[in-house]
């Protein structure tokens, strides 16, 4: 069972959460950002919903994965933390009904709990099915679960890597980025973990792409 797992996540999340929205900085934030990957790694094996696989069918010869990212958690965070509300306000109705006892209190905290836990998970599956990777010869984006758009483009082609990010984000560790490639395409991603790290691995493979290409 892995519901232990995808609780254990929600309360990291919102923990996590709360800890900005207060102002104020966990002692060991190292422990968290720790929890979290822990977490995150074990949803990803048991559900399968790490793109590992889809991507090393898409290696060329000689390709190599660089970096893989995911979306960072603000981008869900309306479901995360609606749902742990509903849940929590279904729990405490559930409870009541339970003691007095009340079939109407018994029947609309049954409701709640179940939307709550559904509204919760069903924002960690959009934030997991967005995800992307840095290879040594292309920049990787996997959109979808069951449908999947897979979006390549190569590193030789990207002229520049922009980063946006505004105060909230910069406080919260987040961020977008954009590919600018030959011909004025772009390609952006929004809601990034660690945009600044991301675009130094990007930079930096570009850098060595170029210097390969013959002139």
């Amino acid at each position: 069972m892995v519901w232990w797992l995808v609780v254990a996540h929600l309360f990291v999340i919102g923990g996590e959460a709360l800890n900005f929205l207060c102002g104020r900085m966990v002692k060991d934030r190292k422990s968290w950002i720790c929890a979290r990957k822990i977490i995150d790694v074990s949803l990803q094996k048991k559900y399968h919903i790490g793109m590992s696989k889809f991507i090393e069918k898409t290696l060329e010869d000689g390709e190599t994965i660089v970096f893989k990212g995911r979306l960072h958690w603000t981008f869900n965070c309306g479901n995360t933390l609606g749902g742990v509300l509903l849940a929590a306000l279904g729990a405490a109705m559930l409870v009541i009904g339970l003691k007095r006892p009340e079939q109407l209190f018994v029947v609309f905290g049954t409701i709640g709990l179940a939307l709550g836990v559904c509204v919760a998970l069903w924002g960690y599956f959009i934030r997991s099915k967005t995800t992307f990777a840095i290879t040594s010869h292309r920049f990787i984006q996997k959109d979808g679960i069951l449908s999947i758009k897979m979006t390549e483009i190569p590193l030789f082609k990207i002229e520049t890597v922009n980063l946006y990010q505004s105060i909230w984000q910069r406080m919260f560790g987040t961020g977008s980025i954009e590919l600018v490639g030959s011909g004025g395409t772009n390609h952006r991603v929004d809601y990034i973990q660690e945009p600044f790290e991301v675009r130094k691995i990007l930079t930096t493979r570009m850098k060595s792409v170029h210097d390969a290409q013959p002139d």
